[in-house]
């Protein structure tokens, strides 16, 4: 797995996801980590989703093998008007592991960039 820095509309996209979460001593973690975090592309046929890790101060890559659970479970809209889904999953150690986003029309996501402007909570969700 090749990690990277995040881009600037991946972290602002990040944040906005995860200021959604219920929990908040959990969610004052994840803007903490947000901080540290790394990601690597993942092969998802063009929908942009995100695998997630934290990268330590002497350069170490924290990363969990198991999703756990998910957290965060919102809809958002393409550029197109096509419905988006956004989970932010952990894993086995409540760490952050992936940021899913998946166009319910199963077609590769045109922008990232517009995802965080009109992010709303399913049905059932935290």
């Amino acid at each position: 797995m090749i990690w990277r820095d995040p881009s600037d509309e991946e972290r602002s996209l990040l944040l906005a996801v995860i200021v959604h979460h219920s929990n908040e001593s959990e969610k004052d973690k994840f803007i903490i980590d947000l901080n540290s975090v790394v990601v690597a592309d993942m092969q998802d046929g063009g929908m942009n989703s995100l695998r997630l890790a934290v990268k330590e101060p002497n350069g170490e890559i924290r990363s969990g093998d198991r999703f756990s659970r998910a957290i965060c479970d919102l809809m958002s809209s393409d550029v197109d008007g096509i419905p988006v889904s956004l989970v932010i999953n952990l894993d086995e150690d409540s760490n952050l592991f992936e940021l899913d986003i998946w166009r319910v029309d199963y077609s590769p996501l045109h922008s990232v960039s517009v995802l965080k402007n009109n992010l709303r909570t399913t049905a059932g969700a935290e």
